[in-house]
């Protein structure tokens, strides 16, 4: 079935010298980049430099001490949350359906309406013959692809993903990455993209902003320019951007690791 299209959007994110601590404990520095619509923008750096924290000040969890985060344009008709979160833990209820749980975040839509965003997410999301299952039933790959449906039904603006692939194994997070990477191209999603993994981030990403060890400031932002339909993980293009990430990386990962054990 093919995907169906993306409702007019032109909602951009501009996030500006945006600066966060925990008490004593700078995480976050000055940190400004735009997301554009219909962009996919993922965020790596080392552990502990602050790309959880900036996804939650993005997405309004948390308030920033210094700096702000600006939505601008319109979102999506129908939209009834415009920034929406995957989690990579699931995040669903045990005791309803696939269905059960998609249906959940329509609350206050007309009934023929729920029906059709239901029938539509499980499409895209290939789960339509498993609407009925229970999280207990399916797999980690599936159970992700229950948080993704759940997540576009409510039509958001810009989806927040903070590492949805990291609890899977290999194989399931490999096909689930080319699924991704689909739906991003025909659907049209925007999205900030947090990962560990820089294979996922070059895959999936128009843009990756790369932050510092802590206190996170953008180091650098490289943009991918190799078509996504065009990407494989293996192909020389992808392993050299690959590569250039890491050596933004490299010493940043080292120093956040010596600094770590220094505090021990």
């Amino acid at each position: 079935m093919p995907l169906p299209q993306r409702e007019p959007c032109s909602v951009q994110l501009d996030i500006q010298s945006v600066s966060h601590s925990y008490g004593t404990l700078p995480v976050l520095d000055s940190v400004s980049f735009t997301v554009r619509d219909g962009e996919v923008v993922a965020l790596i750096g080392p552990s502990g430099c602050g790309k959880s924290t900036l996804l939650a000040i993005v997405g309004g969890l948390l308030r920033p001490q210094a700096g702000a985060v600006f939505q601008e344009g319109e979102a999506p008709a129908g939209c009834i949350n415009p920034l929406t979160y995957v989690f990579q833990d699931f995040a669903l209820l045990p005791w309803r359906s696939v269905e059960g749980n998609i249906r959940l975040v329509l609350r206050g839509l007309a009934a023929r309406e729920v029906e059709a965003r239901i029938e539509e997410v499980l499409a895209q999301t290939h789960l339509s013959d498993f609407r009925r299952a229970y999280p207990k039933q399916l797999s980690g790959g599936m159970r992700q692809r229950v948080g993704i449906a759940r997540a576009l039904a409510v039509r958001p603006a810009v989806l927040l993903m903070d590492e949805p692939l990291s609890s899977l194994d290999a194989q399931t997070r490999v096909i689930l990455l080319d699924e991704f990477a689909e739906l991003f191209q025909r659907a049209g999603v925007t999205a900030v993209y947090v990962t560990h993994n820089l294979a996922e981030a070059v895959r999936l990403a128009d843009r990756v902003v790369v932050l510092s060890r802590r206190p996170g400031r953008v180091k650098d932002v490289v943009p991918i320019a190799v078509p996504r339909p065009e990407r494989a993980i293996d192909s020389p293009a992808m392993l050299a951007v690959e590569r250039r990430l890491w050596n933004l990386i490299r010493d940043e990962a080292v120093l956040a690791d010596q600094e770590l054990a220094d505090a021990r």
